[in-house]
């Protein structure tokens, strides 16, 4: 009798906490995972548009059904990156518009010279605007990002456009986001922000965004043949 009282005595007098980490088994088990710190590197590399011609308000035709945009490495550095790193280069191959005589997407209705029965056009500044996002999430379904020693396998959810005046300041982009795994870490998520900044060919300026809407407004004499994925705005977060 004297016995169980005692015990009786000593659960009254345990505290509600040390109560509550034998319930629930231990308490160190049950605390919440500090989440990683954030890698954020600035990204950098160069986007090269279907040849011969590039990006233009006319766009090219050809007997082809499908052409081909091809990034290069995109390389990553930064404070927060470590050693750095890279994701290898991709190829955008994309199904070409059959021909119709014109291109009404928006916003501007491009026509295509030389579009004839049983041939097809691609390249038109019209047709980026429509299908750019989605033939780039295509081309991403997996993606191989190595940053500070550390190989990541990520799997691509959402593609988006970013227009001017957004992440990428006064330029225009595309924003990746997907989940990540690699052995041994605990990050889930990632986001690639790739703003197009410089752009080379045919009576362009330099400017991407500037040659882009000139093209859309209208001007047949532009061809913008390669971007550069602007270091100074383009950014990989893993989280």
């Amino acid at each position: 009798m004297i016995r169980k009282m005692l015990v009786v005595a000593a659960a009254v007098a345990m505290p509600a906490s040390a109560l509550a980490v034998g319930a629930i088994g231990g308490g160190v088990a049950s605390a919440t995972a500090t989440p990683p710190t954030p890698i954020v590197c600035a990204a950098s590399g160069t986007v090269t548009f279907a040849g011969p011609n590039g990006l233009t308000h006319d766009g090219t035709v050809t007997t082809a059904k499908t052409s081909t945009t091809n990034t290069s490495t995109t390389s990553f550095d930064g404070p927060s990156c470590g050693t750095g790193g890279s994701t290898p280069g991709k190829a955008i191959t994309s199904k070409n518009s059959k021909c119709s005589g014109t291109n009404t997407g928006t916003p501007a209705t491009v026509v295509v010279p030389g579009c004839v029965k049983k041939s097809y056009y691609y390249g038109t500044a019209a047709s980026f605007v429509g299908t750019g996002a989605a033939n780039l999430k295509k081309a991403l379904k997996s993606v191989t990002l190595t940053v500070n020693g550390i190989t990541f396998a990520g799997k691509t959810s959402t593609t988006s456009s970013i227009a001017p005046g957004g992440a990428c300041g006064s330029e225009a982009g595309f924003l990746v986001s997907g989940k990540v795994k690699a052995t041994g870490q605990a990050y889930k998520t990632f986001q690639l922000r790739a703003c197009l900044g410089a752009d080379t060919g045919p009576n362009t300026t330099g400017d991407f965004f500037t040659d882009f809407a000139t093209e859309l407004g209208g001007n047949t004499t532009i061809g913008i043949q390669t971007a550069a994925i602007d270091h100074a705005t383009s950014q990989l977060t893993i989280s």
